[in-house]
């Protein structure tokens, strides 16, 4: 039997951890996904008209990697008429960086060497994106929980208690009158 654990102080370099380590580590408690921000600039595209073709600073993880736009990126779609997808590409093996792509088609590559996180749908008509949908998913900072792990979190003025995929209120968040008694609502 093996057993892994990360991460120690190397002593005389008798740690050697690579960034895939690392990636395997956090991909286990990180979900794939732009990071939530208080504004609107979560990787979020300028709309200028019917020209959608800039995309602003934002973050994300995507198989356990942190990746950071920190400044606008202009996009150039390929010439000629389609439906396609805006990307977060991560070349995991090869040259190891992240880039902002078009797909001419919508379908992410998610492989070993390659993981694409969709952003938009997007139409392209004469090589100018006319149309997106909004395919963001929230991740990042967001952990994975296990299914029969309880975890809590706030929600529409009430505490709710989470174990898999229910959730059960703890505090009463409606009606006024029901402070004194339990309230408990399954949401499934």
């Amino acid at each position: 039997m093996t057993i892994n654990s990360y991460f120690y102080d190397s002593v005389n370099n008798d740690r050697p951890y690579s960034g895939a380590d690392f990636a395997k580590a956090f991909g286990v408690i990180l979900s794939d996904g732009v990071i939530a921000k208080d504004d609107t600039g979560a990787l979020g595209l300028d709309i200028g008209g019917t020209n959608y073709n800039t995309i602003y600073a934002g973050k994300a993880t995507v198989q356990g990697h942190f990746v950071e736009v920190t400044g606008t990126e202009i996009l150039t779609p390929t010439a000629g008429n389609y439906t396609g997808m805006i990307v977060l590409r991560v070349d995991i093996t090869g040259a190891r960086l992240a880039s902002i792509a078009i797909r001419t088609d919508q379908v992410p590559q998610q492989d070993s060497s390659i993981w694409e996180l969709p952003l938009y749908n997007a139409t392209v008509t004469n090589g100018v994106i006319t149309a997106v949908t909004d395919k963001r998913v929230q991740g990042g900072a967001v952990a994975k929980p296990a299914a029969n792990v309880p975890t809590y979190y706030y929600a529409n003025n009430g505490v709710y208690l989470q174990i898999g995929t229910y959730s059960i209120a703890l505090t009463p968040a409606q009606p006024p009158t029901a402070a004194k008694r339990v309230w408990i609502q399954v949401d499934n």
